[in-house]
C-alpha cells in the first residue's frame, strides 16, 4: 500500500504505510532481522520524499548500523555460497545512500560518514571475506583443512564449467553442488570462532582517515542509477583533518557518452580530454592541493580511465601535478603496501617469449618436471576453440633484458622462456611465491556475448572464466586438440589464479593485453585483477587495452631499468611513472603509453 500511494504521488500517505510496515516487521521478525532493516530503508526513502530528511537520515543510519551488526554475527557461520546468497539482495541498499545524501544536501555531515562507511563495506566485500577465510585456514588450520578448502575451490570451478551446458549437466551440477555445500558447511563450522574472519569489516571512515598522512587525499568514486538520467557518478573526498567525508556529485554517464568516445585511449586525446577533465576533475580539484598524494578507487566506467594520464591544456599530465595511487578498494590504503620493494629476499619469476604451439608429447615430458598437488592439477573440461595465439617476439627480448637487470643487482631470477612456460610451472608457485612476478604473454577478456564467437569460451558467463592469460602450449586446447590425461592446457583463467596462494608477491607485472579489464560490479572488477588480489598479491601493473608488442617491450625494460636506478631505488611507483614519461616522450600518441596502470 505504501508503494501504491508513492506511485500515485501521495507521499504523506505513503510514509504512514511504510511506518506501519516498519513497526509490524519489527514485531514479527525482531530488530535484528533483514526484514526490519529493509523496512527502515523503505521508510527512510518515503521520508525523503516529504522532506522529513532528519528522520530519513536517522533511519538510514540505523539500518546500516543494524545490518553491520547482523553481518558480524552471521558471516562467520556462513559458507562462501551462503555469504553470496545473503549479500546479493542487500548490497544494493548501500549504493542507495549516496544519492540520498546528495539530494538531502547532507554532503559533509554525520550522515555522509554513515554513507561512506556503507560504501567501504560494499566494495570488495565478498573478495575480502573469502581472503579472510583463506588466511585463517592457511595460518590456523591443519593440512586436512587446507585440502578441504582447495577441494571446495576445485568443486566450485567444476560447477562453473558444467554450467556452460546446464541442461545436459543438470544431474552432475546438482550432485556436485550438494557435495560442495556439505564441505563448505563443515569448513565454516571449524573456523567460525576466529575474529580474523570479520576483521576486514572494522575498516570504516575513521580507519581510512587515520591511515592518511597530512598531504594525502582519498577519492573514492561511486555510482548509482537515476530513473531520469541513467547512471550517475559521485566521489567521497577524504583527508586527514575533516571530521566528516565530503560527498560530491560529478556527472551522468550520458554526458561522457555524448562525447563520442569509442575507444578507451581516446579519453587522453587532446580533442576529448578537456571535456573529460571538466566532468571528472574540475569538481574535485579545489579539494586537492597541488603536489598532494591522491589515492583513488574507480567505479564502473572509471575502471577504464587512468586519472594520472589525462593531459591538461598546457600539455602536461595530471599526474605531473599530483602523486596518484590507484587502489582496488580503500581497505588497501589501511593495509597499505610499501612503496619500495623489500630488501630481502630478492626473488623474481619471469614469463616471456613463450611457445604457444607444442606437441602433446612435449607438454607431457615438460609436465613431469613438476610434482603438483592433485587439487591444483584437476580442472573441468572446457569446450574447444578455433583461434590461435601467435608468438610475441618482443616478449623474449623483454624477459632476457629484465633477467640481466635483476641478476646484475644480485636477484635470484627464474625465467620461463619458450617451451618452459607451461601451466604446471605457474601452479608450482603455489605457497612459494616470488617477490616479483613478470608475465609477458597474451591476455584475454570476453563478455558473455563476445564469448559466443569463441568455441573455447562459448557458454561461459562467469567473468573469472572469461579472463585469463595464455602460457606455453596454449594453442593445443584452444584449437581442440586432445591432450594426455593429467596435462594442463596452458589457458590460465582468473578463476584458476584465484585458487593459488601467492602471498608474498609484492608486485605482479602483467605485460599483456586487456589485463586491466573485466566485469564491472558494485563489488569491484571481476577478472585478472580480482584473481591475483584474491591470491594475495600486492601491487599490479596492467594494461587497459590491446598494446603494441614492440612498445610494451620498451616500456617494461625501461620500467625495470628505472626500478634498479639510483634515482628510484626500487620505488616501484616512481619507476613506473618515470618509465611512462620516457615512453610518452618517444611515442606521444596516448595509445602507446596511457594503457599501463599500476594498482595497489
Amino acid at each position: 500500500m505504501g508503494g501504491t500511494e508513492h506511485q500515485l504521488g501521495r507521499y504523506e500517505e505513503s510514509e504512514k504505510y511504510y511506518r506501519l510496515y516498519a513497526e509490524y516487521t519489527k514485531q514479527l521478525y525482531g530488530e535484528k532481522s533483514i526484514e526490519y532493516i529493509n523496512a527502515l530503508i523503505y521508510l527512510a526513502n518515503a521520508e525523503g520524499f516529504i522532506q522529513h530528511l532528519d528522520e530519513g537520515c536517522w533511519n538510514y543510519t540505523e539500518a546500516v548500523s543494524r545490518l553491520k551488526g547482523v553481518m558480524k554475527e552471521r558471516i562467520p557461520y556462513m559458507s562462501t555460497e551462503e555469504r553470496e546468497g545473503f549479500w546479493e539482495p542487500i548490497s544494493s541498499l548501500f549504493t542507495m545512500m549516496t544519492p540520498y545524501a546528495i539530494e538531502a544536501k547532507r554532503n559533509k555531515t554525520p550522515f555522509s560518514k554513515s554513507c561512506y562507511d556503507a560504501l567501504v563495506m560494499s566494495k570488495a566485500f565478498l573478495l575480502e571475506s573469502e581472503r579472510s577465510l583463506f588466511d585463517v585456514v592457511k595460518q590456523k588450520g591443519t593440512k586436512e583443512d587446507m585440502r578441504d578448502y582447495m577441494q571446495l575451490a576445485l568443486m566450485k570451478n567444476q560447477i562453473k564449467v558444467l554450467e556452460k551446458n546446464y541442461a545436459h549437466n543438470t544431474d552432475s551440477i546438482l550432485n556436485l553442488s550438494l557435495r560442495a555445500n556439505q564441505l563448505a558447511v563443515r569448513l565454516a563450522e571449524r573456523f567460525h570462532d576466529f575474529d580474523d574472519l570479520i576483521g576486514f569489516m572494522e575498516i570504516d571512515y575513521d580507519a581510512v582517515k587515520r591511515a592518511l598522512k597530512p598531504n594525502e587525499v582519498l577519492l573514492d568514486f561511486t555510482d548509482y542509477v537515476s530513473k531520469t538520467m541513467g547512471r550517475k557518478y559521485a566521489a567521497y573526498i577524504i583527508n586527514k583533518v575533516d571530521k566528516y567525508p565530503l560527498v560530491k556529485y560529478l556527472f551522468a554517464e550520458r554526458q561522457i557518452d555524448s562525447l563520442g568516445i569509442t575507444r578507451p585511449d581516446m579519453f587522453y586525446d587532446k580533442d576529448y580530454a578537456p571535456e573529460v577533465l571538466k566532468l571528472l576533475w574540475e569538481p574535485l580539484k579545489e579539494h586537492v592541493a597541488e603536489g598532494a598524494t591522491v589515492y583513488y578507487v574507480p567505479s564502473q566506467l572509471l575502471f577504464q580511465v587512468s586519472l594520472e594520464s589525462l593531459p591538461l591544456a598546457d600539455g602536461s599530465l595530471l599526474g605531473r601535478h599530483y602523486n596518484f595511487v590507484r587502489l582496488s578498494s580503500a581497505r588497501e590504503l589501511v593495509n597499505v603496501q610499501k612503496r619500495t620493494l623489500s630488501a630481502k629476499p630478492h626473488s623474481a619469476v619471469l614469463y616471456g617469449g613463450l611457445q604457444y604451439d607444442l606437441q602433446p608429447t612435449d607438454m607431457n615430458e615438460l609436465a613431469k618436471k613438476y610434482d603438483l598437488p592433485d587439487l591444483l592439477m584437476m580442472r573441468g573440461e572446457m569446450a574447444r576453440g578455433d583461434s590461435i595465439f601467435r608468438e610475441l617476439p618482443g616478449s623474449r627480448q623483454e624477459v632476457m633484458q629484465i633477467d640481466s637487470i635483476l641478476k646484475a643487482n644480485k636477484w635470484q631470477v627464474t625465467p620461463f622462456i619458450g617451451m618452459e612456460g607451461i601451466e604446471e610451472s605457474f601452479l608450482s608457485m603455489h605457497g612459494k611465491a616470488p617477490q616479483v612476478l613478470q608475465i609477458a604473454t597474451h591476455g584475454f577478456y570476453y563478455t558473455p556475448d563476445r564469448a559466443e564467437t569463441v568455441d573455447y569460451l562459448k557458454g561461459c558467463s562467469d567473468a573469472m572464466l572469461l579472463s585469463g592469460i595464455v602460457l606455453s602450449g596454449g594453442n593445443a586446447a584452444w584449437l581442440g586438440k586432445e591432450l594426455p590425461d593429467g596435462i594442463l592446457d596452458g589457458i590460465l583463467t582468473a578463476n584458476d589464479i584465484s585458487r593459488l596462494d601467492l602471498n608474498g608477491t609484492e608486485m605482479v607485472v602483467l605485460s599483456a593485453c586487456q589485463t586491466g579489464q573485466g566485469k564491472v560490479t558494485s563489488e569491484g572488477l571481476y577478472g585478472l585483477q580480482r584473481g591475483f588480489k584474491k591470491a594475495g598479491v600486492g601491487a599490479m601493473v596492467m594494461a587497459l587495452w590491446n598494446v603494441s608488442d614492440k612498445v610494451t617491450t620498451e616500456f617494461m625494460i625501461t620500467f625495470y631499468e628505472q626500478l634498479a636506478s639510483k634515482s628510484c631505488m626500487w620505488d616501484k611507483r616512481m619507476a613506473f611513472e618515470t618509465a611512462k614519461s620516457i615512453i610518452r616522450d618517444k611515442y606521444p600518441d596516448p595509445f602507446y603509453w596511457a594503457a599501463f596502470v599500476m594498482l595497489d
